[in-house]
């Protein structure tokens, strides 16, 4: 199975808490159609089947929109290995686009060594001084590098 670089949250089998409307149609690259919405702390999404992490770079992107004022966290995005309560290996702030169908691709870092094939969980928290429900919309995910294996 040929591993995406871009994978979609509407289509992840396994989440918690998550709803999915449909994109709306201002996004210029809608993805899959729909986006993750209702994302409150303690939600996650898990990526489907392995990725290896040998030929990619170190980072994940965040396709994400939010009305409040543009720049403020919004929420946290603990990317974890293997289940929702596994090793964190990057935290992410998921930050507001000024409106709700204003999406940016935001990247983040990993800040923990990711070596084999691990399956990834996105954990949502609250940032300090953000709200703890409806951080926003997620309309994908990305992965960059020489390639994206599973």
């Amino acid at each position: 199975m040929v591993q995406t670089r871009r994978p979609q949250p509407e289509f992840a089998q396994d989440a918690r808490g998550l709803t999915y409307p449909a994109v709306n149609v201002v996004e210029p690259d809608p993805g899959g159609g729909q986006v993750a919405a209702s994302i409150d702390n303690g939600d996650y999404l898990a990526l489907n089947n392995r990725y290896s992490f040998g030929n990619m770079n170190k980072e994940i992107a965040f396709r994400f929109a939010q009305a409040s004022a543009a720049g403020t966290a919004r929420g946290l995005v603990e990317v974890r290995a293997d289940s929702p309560t596994g090793d964190v290996v990057a935290t992410c702030t998921l930050a507001a686009t000024g409106g709700a169908n204003t999406y940016t691709t935001q990247p983040c870092a990993f800040t923990s060594p990711v070596t084999g094939s691990r399956r990834l969980y996105l954990m949502f928290r609250q940032a300090p001084g953000g709200p703890a429900t409806n951080f926003g919309n997620l309309n994908w995910v990305q992965f960059s590098g020489a390639g994206v294996g599973f």
